[in-house]
């Protein structure tokens, strides 16, 4: 009969119960935040074409706040009914209980668009010839579907090594650790951490060479699209800097208990597995404040739901730069155009 393995201490039904209504309060907060976000981008014309990516990020976190629900649900179940000590094997966490995968999904999905963000951005300030060809608003669903795709991967990976897996847990936590085989829930979290690191390591590379080159150059007149460029840098690495903390902190739990460094009781597991939901609170605000537009698409919802009368968008005259490349020269268009 094969060992029963335990990763978790469960004695206190107390701390359990504490778990599940953190999880479901900050998973329905963490929806909420995200359905909002996109709500913002996807009811204004400019922000849903510009922002594709972060509207799927927003996605990909609200399933990750979804999974909080979900799990806080499925484990307080078991512990009103008193079999959340008994033990149950791997296959039957991963195919017989339905919050795994959408643990898996919730921490996979916004690490994956936030590498494809990130090598959006190198592209486009160091080869914007290249992003004008593989980054046009045309593609950008091309690549949302790349990343769901990776993930389909990832999933049925999961899934294959839970099959038949007949290693005993001791208990109906069934978190990623205790669902899938040794090799994937270690892959999982040092891949989510990674995929933070590489992604701010390679934008603030970026940066500090882009500005170095700055300091060397003599002012253009695309200075004021090079300083655009260099605050979404800013904002960006702010935002994958943040991240990094936010989701090293329950990998290092979760891996310690597989590994039987440690097994955290209900209250240890709850608090520091909560950091990747906060995610989804510190991007929507962080939209909210460097995002002039996302700033003024808050007002005229708020306004429309106060029942006052929500101003048109601002239309004014802006001017236009086009730049014309060629062997020889390049050339500056201006031209007036009103939004």
């Amino acid at each position: 009969m094969p060992t029963v393995e335990t990763e978790f201490n469960v004695s206190d039904i107390q701390k359990t119960l504490f778990m599940c209504s953190l999880y479901v309060t900050l998973g329905t907060v963490a929806v909420t935040a995200n359905l909002l976000n996109m709500m913002m981008f996807l009811t204004h014309r400019e922000l849903r074409t510009n922002h594709i990516f972060l509207i799927a990020l927003d996605f990909g976190e609200m399933i990750n706040g979804l999974s909080y629900v979900l799990t806080g649900i499925g484990r307080g179940t078991h512990a009103l009914q008193g079999d959340y000590g008994q033990p149950i094997s791997v296959h039957e966490c991963f195919f017989h209980k339905y919050w795994p995968v959408f643990l898996i999904m919730g921490t996979e999905i916004p690490a994956l668009m936030t590498m494809l963000q990130s090598f959006e951005r190198v592209v486009a300030v160091e080869k914007a010839s290249l992003y004008n060809k593989i980054f046009i608003a045309d593609f950008k669903p091309y690549w949302i579907m790349v990343v769901f795709g990776t993930e389909m991967v990832f999933i049925l990976t999961a899934a294959l090594s839970s099959w038949h897996n007949a290693r005993i847990n001791s208990d109906k936590h069934c978190a990623i650790i205790s669902s899938t085989a040794g090799f994937y829930s270690t892959f999982h979290f040092l891949f989510i951490v990674m995929a933070y690191m590489v992604s701010f390591v390679s934008l603030y590379t970026i940066y500090h060479f882009s500005q170095k080159r700055k300091k060397e150059q003599e002012k253009t007149v695309m200075s004021s699209n090079n300083n655009k460029a260099d605050k979404q840098l800013k904002v960006f690495m702010i935002m994958t800097a943040m991240d990094i903390v936010l989701v090293f902190i329950p990998g290092f739990v979760m891996l310690g208990a597989k590994w039987q460094f440690f097994a955290p009781n209900d209250i240890t597991v709850s608090l520091t597995y909560s950091t990747t939901g906060f995610i989804s609170l510190v991007h929507i605000f962080i939209n909210y404040y460097f995002n002039e537009q996302f700033r003024r698409q808050v007002r005229w919802w708020r306004n429309k739901v106060m029942g006052k009368s929500p101003p048109e968008p601002s239309r004014m005259n802006v001017t236009v730069m086009a730049v014309t490349v060629t062997p020889k020269r390049t050339v500056t268009h201006f031209n007036n155009k009103t939004i």
